[in-house]
């Protein structure tokens, strides 16, 4: 075997890993906020063609960070407060999407930043990978522009995913930027299913 074909099969294992762990982030992303807003037709797409990492994608941003000692996460959901309004309204027992507070808003998107977390880490547990979670922050969409997603291969490989997510007349953006610490340790990933989610886990309350 030669260095090309040797070179190449890691390359490829490389982008096996990353696309599993990228879609297990979209995952929890999707099945929590079907969880919290009670909606099942969220259309998810991803961004187009002219999409540049680090282009402001909303008046705000939240994030969360996940992380362990072989791959570190950041979790970004980018949304308006307008389009936030529209599927939050409902939680916070309202009819009308005018009566939440921008304050309640923010809760809610943290909470959803919680959430998705939460379920990083149980999805991560199942491919005996044990994770850490921080707080969740909101602040300006303006500060998307200092992220840093080009792609690097040093100590540490960086892989960035962005997706867009539409429900209830509503949209939010999610992006995913993945830290690959230890590449070997989670060839784990590599044909990692995603289990299906039973009907006995119960309601998500929002605290």
């Amino acid at each position: 075997m030669d260095n090309n074909t040797t070179t190449n099969d890691a390359a490829e294992k490389l982008d096996v890993i990353k696309h599993s762990l990228a879609s297990l982030i979209r995952h929890a992303a999707i099945s929590r906020l079907e969880k919290i807003i009670d909606c099942t037709a969220i259309e998810v797409s991803d961004l187009g063609p002219d999409f540049v990492p680090g282009k402001i994608l909303a008046n705000h941003l939240a994030l969360i960070q996940i992380t362990s000692n072989l791959v570190r996460v950041t979790f970004k959901c980018h949304f308006n407060t307008d389009a936030a309004k529209k599927l939050a309204f409902r939680v916070f027992g309202s009819d009308k999407t005018n009566t939440v507070s921008e304050k309640e808003v923010l809760d809610f998107i943290k909470e959803y930043c919680n959430l998705v977390a939460g379920k990083v880490v149980a999805l991560f547990e199942g491919a005996a990978i044990d994770m850490g979670i921080g707080l969740p922050i909101c602040t300006r969409g303006f500060y998307e522009v200092f992220s840093n997603y080009e792609e690097m291969a040093a100590t540490s490989i960086i892989h960035a995913d962005f997706w867009r997510m539409r429900a209830n007349g509503s949209e939010i953006f999610g992006s995913a930027l993945i830290e690959i610490i230890d590449e070997n340790s989670l060839e784990c990933m590599i044909g990692y299913r995603i289990a299906e989610e039973s009907n006995t886990e119960g309601e998500i309350e929002f605290l």
